[in-house]
Protein backbone atom coordinates (compact mmCIF):
# COMPACT_ATOMS: atom_id res chain seq x y z
CA UNK A 1 0.00 0.00 0.00
CA UNK A 2 1.04 3.52 -1.11
CA UNK A 3 0.85 6.19 1.85
CA UNK A 4 2.09 9.57 2.04
CA UNK A 5 2.86 12.13 4.47
CA UNK A 6 5.17 9.78 6.12
CA UNK A 7 8.26 10.98 8.08
CA UNK A 8 10.52 8.42 9.19
CA UNK A 9 11.56 9.08 12.84
CA UNK A 10 8.91 11.51 13.17
CA UNK A 11 11.64 13.85 11.44
CA UNK A 12 10.90 16.76 8.97
CA UNK A 13 12.24 16.32 5.35
CA UNK A 14 12.43 19.68 4.45
CA UNK A 15 13.63 22.91 5.51
CA UNK A 16 10.11 24.78 5.46
CA UNK A 17 6.73 22.77 5.85
CA UNK A 18 4.29 21.11 8.50
CA UNK A 19 5.34 17.83 10.29
CA UNK A 20 2.81 15.57 9.94
CA UNK A 21 3.26 12.58 12.61
CA UNK A 22 0.19 10.63 12.36
CA UNK A 23 1.11 8.25 9.71
CA UNK A 24 4.17 7.40 11.55
CA UNK A 25 2.58 7.04 14.80
CA UNK A 26 -0.21 4.96 13.03
CA UNK A 27 2.50 2.69 11.50
CA UNK A 28 4.47 2.17 14.52
CA UNK A 29 1.45 1.76 16.90
CA UNK A 30 0.20 -1.59 14.54
CA UNK A 31 3.78 -2.86 15.05
CA UNK A 32 4.21 -2.46 18.36
CA UNK A 33 0.71 -3.90 18.30
CA UNK A 34 2.35 -7.19 16.52
CA UNK A 35 0.86 -6.52 12.95
CA UNK A 36 2.99 -8.01 10.49
CA UNK A 37 4.31 -4.96 8.51
CA UNK A 38 6.87 -2.83 7.73
CA UNK A 39 7.52 0.56 5.63
CA UNK A 40 9.93 1.24 3.12
CA UNK A 41 9.89 4.95 2.15
CA UNK A 42 10.65 6.00 -1.00
CA UNK A 43 12.91 8.64 0.28
CA UNK A 44 15.52 10.97 -2.85
CA UNK A 45 14.02 10.34 -6.40
CA UNK A 46 15.35 11.06 -9.48
CA UNK A 47 13.85 14.24 -10.25
CA UNK A 48 12.89 17.46 -7.76
CA UNK A 49 9.67 17.18 -5.73
CA UNK A 50 8.96 19.42 -3.07
CA UNK A 51 11.18 22.81 -1.63
CA UNK A 52 13.97 22.34 -4.42
CA UNK A 53 14.94 19.22 -3.07
CA UNK A 54 14.14 15.31 -4.29
CA UNK A 55 13.06 13.79 -0.85
CA UNK A 56 9.78 12.58 -1.13
CA UNK A 57 7.03 11.77 2.25
CA UNK A 58 5.88 8.89 0.30
CA UNK A 59 6.25 4.98 1.58
CA UNK A 60 4.91 1.75 0.37
CA UNK A 61 3.78 -0.07 3.46
CA UNK A 62 4.42 -4.22 2.75
CA UNK A 63 2.76 -6.97 4.68
CA UNK A 64 4.26 -9.85 5.72
CA UNK A 65 3.41 -13.42 7.16
CA UNK A 66 3.32 -13.81 10.93
CA UNK A 67 6.42 -15.73 12.56
CA UNK A 68 8.93 -14.77 9.34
Amino acid sequence: MLIHDYFPHARRLWDRGELIVGPFLAVRRLAREGWPIDVVPLGELPWPTKLGRKVTSLAVVLGHSRGT
